[in-house]
């Protein structure tokens, strides 16, 4: 199961908030398309919203 928090930009306390992950790290053997998206304010990342994902790991 991969968690991520928000970026530490939009955290609900101020702080940056943890990242964590288990489970064995590697490659995903998988191609999809998607549109990269992106936020209007300045400073925030870029993003993909992979389709069926939660499926995809379980989650």
């Amino acid at each position: 199961m991969i968690r991520l928090g928000k970026s530490p930009r939009h955290g609900s306390t101020g702080r940056p908030e943890k990242i964590t992950a288990s489970g064995t790290a590697g490659k995903v053997n998988e191609e999809f398309t998607a549109v990269l998206g992106k936020s209007p304010e300045t400073g925030d990342w870029t993003y993909v919203v992979r389709p069926r994902s939660a499926e995809f790991f379980g989650a």
